[in-house]
């Protein structure tokens, strides 16, 4: 029996939808707004793993937009339609690595900057010209560039390895990896 104290539906969904494998005929109903709801949940639940099935659906209800007489128990609390900076990065574009090169006595870091602000969907890592594995990069390394018209992120890396240790002078190669498979590389050379 339905508990007249619950809120449903919790959100509404695009519907009247066409897609190429109906002849791009629409179709609407909940058909159409169900596959919404679940890309949705599928998109923010891999973008922070570890979460439980109650603060996803409160994820996929907060972004909801109000409309008409929303909340209510005919819209929910609005229209789902996700945030754009959720959406994968499909391109790295022109990544800059400065100082470069970099002495290891100088300056003792090198910045690889001008990365999309949703960065923590992108692979960054650094090897040796041999192919070796140097340091990788994730979300808790990223700085947010306040100097940029729009929002950038960039890294500040110490020279060190994975393991904290001091690299050898030498030339390396940042790579910067999309979700859907952009990859750019750029060459840095370190000097004593």
């Amino acid at each position: 029996m339905r508990n007249p104290w619950l809120m449903k539906p919790e959100l509404v969904a695009p519907t009247g939808v066409t897609t190429a494998s109906l002849g791009y005929k629409s179709f609407a109903g909940t058909s159409a707004a169900a596959p919404h709801v679940a890309g949705a949940a599928a998109l923010l639940l891999s973008l922070s793993t570890g979460t439980t099935i109650s603060d996803l659906k409160d994820q996929v209800v907060g972004y909801a937009i109000q409309i008409q007489s929303s909340p209510d128990c005919t819209y929910g609390y609005g229209k789902l339609v996700l945030d754009t900076s959720l959406v994968p990065p499909n391109s790295v574009e022109d990544f800059v690595c400065y100082p470069n090169p970099v002495s290891i006595s100088e300056k003792g870091y090198i910045k690889i900057t001008n990365l999309p602000f949703h960065t923590d969907v992108i692979d960054i890592n650094v090897y040796t010209v041999t192919g070796e594995f140097v340091k990788s990069f994730n979300a808790s390394d990223l700085i947010e560039e306040i100097y940029t018209a729009e929002k950038r992120r960039m890294v500040k890396w110490d020279l060190r390895n994975q393991d904290g240790n001091r690299i050898a002078p030498g030339v390396y190669f940042v790579v910067v990896k999309t979700l859907l498979g952009d990859k750019k590389v750029k060459k840095i050379g370190i000097q004593k």
